[in-house]
């Protein structure tokens, strides 16, 4: 007992050392919501205590790495267009909060990536869009950008989230083809288990505005809002989704 008594003060002063250790501030437009300056380093994938794969294990297992250029120029023009959008200078996603679907208006992977490759200009400014996941017909995903990097895929939200492109026209071309929506529902549960996001925070990219987190005074706020994925069609999906079941269900290998 004496020991355990003596040991106290140590263990107090690691804690208070850990729990202050990192900068923080609150960012304009936040809503209050402490932004950390550094990212904290994610710890190495490991398998659940019975042995079952994570989400981590399935992401790296079943999608593609092919990442478009995302230099240090590219960085230093996302800190740039996230003052200007957000408050503050910063070019790394440290706290998705959100998951965001669209449809690329393209037939195929190629098409995608090849928008997303340059860094040219939209509406004005640098950097060129993104969206840190792509995938087509067949079932096929593939990992553009890694989701420790802000892309700019959604007017008002992309410091908290991450983007899924599609192959598609339209919404219902992706609902009604079932190869992509299996390989869809997949990465999603993925990403949300590996992330402790709700099915709420799966989001089409109309209902943006609508979104909690939603910078109503970024610059490009009134631009107009995108058609892809209204709340109807997310609805339907968000329904398919929860059919995965809770995060503690087993990660299919493939």
């Amino acid at each position: 007992m004496r020991k355990l008594i003596a040991l106290l003060p140590v263990v107090l002063a690691v804690s208070l050392i850990a729990g202050c250790s990192g900068d923080a501030e609150e960012s304009p437009g936040s809503g209050g919501r402490t932004v950390v300056s550094e990212p904290t380093e994610r710890p190495e994938p490991t398998e659940s205590p019975d042995g079952r794969p994570t989400p981590a294990d399935w992401l790296e297992k079943n999608v593609d790495q092919r990442p478009i250029p995302f230099d240090a120029e590219r960085k230093r023009q996302m800190a740039e267009y996230s003052l200007s959008h957000y408050g503050k200078r910063e070019w790394r996603l440290t706290d998705p909060k959100l998951i965001v679907i669209h449809f690329a208006v393209a037939d195929t992977l190629d098409s995608i990536w090849s928008t997303f490759e340059g860094d040219s200009e939209h509406n004005g400014e640098p950097p060129n869009t993104c969206t840190h996941f792509a995938i087509d017909g067949t079932g096929k995903t593939i990992q553009m950008v890694d989701t420790s990097i802000r892309c700019r895929h959604v007017i008002g939200l992309n410091d908290v989230a991450i983007g899924i492109e599609h192959t598609g026209h339209s919404d219902a071309d992706v609902l009604g083809d079932a190869e992509e929506m299996k390989a869809s529902l997949r990465l999603v549960q993925a990403l949300r288990c590996e992330y402790g996001l709700p099915v709420r925070a799966v989001i089409g990219h109309h209902e943006t505005p609508d979104s909690p987190y939603f910078h109503a005074d970024d610059p490009h706020a009134d631009i107009g809002v995108h058609s892809d994925f209204n709340k109807e069609s997310m609805d339907e999906y968000r329904a398919r989704l929860r059919k995965s079941g809770p995060c503690s269900r087993r990660f299919a290998s493939s």
